[in-house]
């Protein structure tokens, strides 16, 4: 038997005019057909995040003439096949009615088990009954039982659509009752779409990412993860006690995570042995598969073509002017376009709109982090914007989640702990090793936030003090001389932080973002406050200079991975506010350079800008 497996899709439903080589769901369905074709017992799930994440998604919550009555992620899915469909925390970025019309032009269950609203069209589980074929070429009927899980911070992340009509459960506490349901129920086999990560392994609170608490402790015969953007298994990693990428299982579980945007197809493919009595795994397997070696599927591209079409218009758009390429190649180096502009747009919107809403003489600072910067993702996942006018589709680009403006109320302590949060993504710098990685692995890029409105430096040669759980591992002080104003921030010193809705939600796990205090700001998402600045244009010289800096580590060295895209960029002129050595071109395709920690650049290396492009002297 084999189970098929697609997550965090987020509405990239056919290749780019502009790449035709980029994955997409139209390259899945071909794998996916492919696979049915050859074998003769096979399940389709997806895990969720399909409803939203590309332009045509935003089409389809403003678009009112007929065609658009029927959604096209939705008819896709419907073309594929899929057996059921689990919730992703992003289905709700539109609010509950638009979700439930579209499950009701679903033909397959649409599960979520820790999330009930009043009026919903999604069920906690459903037990498929479907007829196999044994190595003998019988029929043997199967009771296949599916539940969904998503993390309950969602309410938070979606506060908008969500804080008055939803409720959420514990994670952890509803897996176990769905699969303790479901067994009850005689279901031969029991399968979990957890749209959550991996994550730590002792069970807390809260957990944004509970794969492996779940994989230990509930009784479910195969888990399809999600939401990270992560993959799993990777042949190249080694086995623990807990996590075996080798034969793909979590605690002896069975187990894919196909990463996002369609790249890769997680299939798990069980051994089984039936009697009277129950059903059996006796073996298992669990691999990743690329997409981008499929064919697109013409049939369901051609399905989606008057879509496309009718969007294209919408796509092209003007919403402004900006006269500096905004890329996000730089992420996680001084000097990063794409959140400076995150962070000053804010700044902006608070400046003209808000700022009576502060008591007075308490400063206002301002957080971004990167959306899409390599990676898991690959050598493409990264933001390009060109200067000059902004489309509708550069927007979307630039941000595509629809989350708030959130204003929390924190002290100097905090801020300080929060930016340790942040430093704690990179590696330790070793003098006595050959450069290492700048950047832990563990930690996903939208988990580095950049604070404008302070400075300070970061000192690698100090040891990380939380892990990407959130969890305290050390006392290591990576950040160095945190100023305002040119002055020591002192613990009781009193900020106003602007982040957004999903980092004041708990994601990222940073510390005290749940429980810092708020006030009260008009509801409003961060790609309208983007678009509003940009509409009466934006000049480079008005972004801020990189607030922070390396602290000096001489002869320290690590190497860091950019997309080729960057070359182009680097070219024109327009580089971070930092060193880098020429590059060579690894085996996975990025870019690879040596960053060195000198307080000056060394000859023969593509030193700092030739001209201030995204920076103010």
């Amino acid at each position: 038997m084999k189970i098929l497996a697609t997550s965090d899709v987020h509405g990239a439903l056919t290749p780019t005019e502009n790449d035709e080589t980029r994955s997409s769901l139209s390259h899945a369905a071909t794998l996916i057909d492919d696979i049915r074709a050859s074998h003769r017992n096979c399940l389709v799930f997806d895990n969720g995040d399909f409803l939203q994440g590309k332009p045509l998604c935003d089409y389809c919550s403003e678009a009112q003439n007929e065609l658009f009555q029927h959604h096209p992620v939705i008819r896709a899915m419907n073309h594929v096949g899929y057996d059921a469909v689990g919730l992703g925390n992003h289905e709700f970025d539109y609010g509950i009615d638009f979700l439930n019309t579209g499950i009701k032009q679903a033909n397959f269950p649409v599960l979520s088990a820790n999330i009930q609203c009043d009026r919903q069209n999604w069920r906690p589980s459903v037990i498929l009954e479907r007829d196999f074929e044994d190595e003998d070429g019988e029929t043997i009927c199967l009771k296949i039982g599916v539940f969904s899980l998503l993390p309950e911070q969602v309410i938070a992340w979606n506060n908008r659509h969500l804080a008055q009509d939803a409720q959420t459960f514990d994670i952890f506490e509803a897996a176990t009752r769905e699969a303790q349901t479901l067994k009850a129920a005689d279901a031969d086999l029991v399968i979990c779409l957890l749209h959550s990560g991996i994550g730590a392994q002792q069970l807390s609170e809260k957990m944004e990412n509970a794969a492996l608490p779940i994989a230990e402790c509930v009784p479910i015969d195969a888990l399809i993860c999600g939401h990270s953007h992560r993959q799993f298994p990777l042949k190249s990693q080694k086995p623990t006690l807990s996590i075996n990428h080798h034969n793909g299982t979590l605690f002896g579980v069975p187990t894919v995570q196909p990463g996002c945007d369609a790249a890769w197809l997680g299939e798990i493919t069980l051994e089984l042995e039936k009697d009277a009595m129950r059903t059996q795994v006796l073996a298992s397997t669990s691999r990743l598969l690329s997409t981008r070696e499929a064919k697109s599927n013409k049939a369901l591209r051609s399905l989606l073509e008057p879509y496309h079409k009718e969007c294209a218009s919408y796509l092209a758009e003007p919403v402004g002017r900006i006269n500096v390429p905004i890329h996000s190649y730089f992420s996680r180096l001084p000097g990063d376009p794409a959140v400076a502009l995150t962070a000053f747009a804010q700044r902006e919107f608070i400046r003209i709109h808000a700022n009576d809403l502060f008591p007075e003489n308490i400063p206002v600072l301002s957080a971004a982090s990167p959306t899409k910067a390599g990676g898991w993702g690959g050598p493409n996942n990264y933001i390009q914007v060109n200067a000059g006018t902004i489309a509708q589709e550069d927007l979307t680009k630039l941000h595509p989640f629809q989350n708030t403006l959130v204003a929390l109320h924190i002290n100097g302590q905090s801020l300080r702990e929060w930016l340790e949060m942040s430093a704690s993504s990179y590696n330790r710098l070793n003098a006595e090793k050959p450069p290492q990685p700048l950047r832990d692995p563990a930690f996903p890029c939208y988990g580095f936030d950049t604070i404008f409105g302070v400075t300070y430096e970061i000192n690698l040669t100090q040891p990380a003090r939380y892990d990407v759980s959130g969890k305290k591992v050390g006392n290591g002080e990576r950040i160095q001389d945190l100023r305002w104003n040119s002055k020591p921030v002192h613990p009781d010193q009193s900020f106003v932080l602007l982040t957004n809705s999903y980092r004041a939600g708990g994601g990222g796990n940073f510390p005290g973002a749940t429980t810092s205090n708020h006030f009260d700001l008009p509801l409003i998402d961060c790609r309208s406050i983007l678009s509003m600045v940009l509409a009466r244009g934006v000049r480079g010289e008005e972004l801020p200079t990189s607030p922070w800096k390396f602290s000096d580590a001489p002869n320290m060295s690590a190497c860091v991975q950019i997309g080729s895209g960057a070359l182009d960029i680097l070219k024109e002129g327009y580089g971070p506010e930092i060193g880098l050595n020429y590059p060579i071109v690894n085996s996975d395709g990025f870019l690879e350079f040596l960053v060195e920690f000198d307080a000056s650049p060394k000859a023969g290396s593509i030193a700092f800008p030739k001209r201030s492009a995204y920076i103010r002297n």
